[in-house]
């Protein structure tokens, strides 16, 4: 049986680490997306979010083959280059993504 010392420390500790998570803002970050359109649309347009600290790629989207409509999403924040990698079209364009910014209208070209 945990004596009546063990008991408060290990309630001191918890509270002490529950106020630090409840208090820091860099403890939880909210995903953010990129959007926008390829012009002209395409069957083989492939867009990449790079993060540019790492040179990883997060996350790929296909482009809609009618409207060019695309969506890369579960971004968490920092700088990204997004690539658009198609038929007769290889451009990219670099932004800067908060905690939680769902950011449209990056289009190509």
């Amino acid at each position: 049986m945990p004596t009546r010392r063990a008991v408060s420390v290990f309630a001191a500790l918890a509270a002490t680490v529950f106020a630090f998570a409840c208090l820091n803002p860099t403890v939880q970050n909210a995903a953010g997306s990129i959007a926008g359109t390829v012009n002209p649309p395409s069957s083989k347009t492939t867009l990449y979010a790079i993060f540019t600290a790492t040179g990883d790629t997060i996350t790929v989207a296909l482009a809609d083959t009618l409207t060019g409509a695309y969506r890369l999403s579960v971004l968490p924040p920092g700088t990204y280059r997004v690539a658009a990698v198609g038929t007769g079209l290889n451009a990219s364009k670099t932004l800067n993504l908060r905690n939680g910014q769902d950011t449209t209208g990056v289009n190509f070209p």
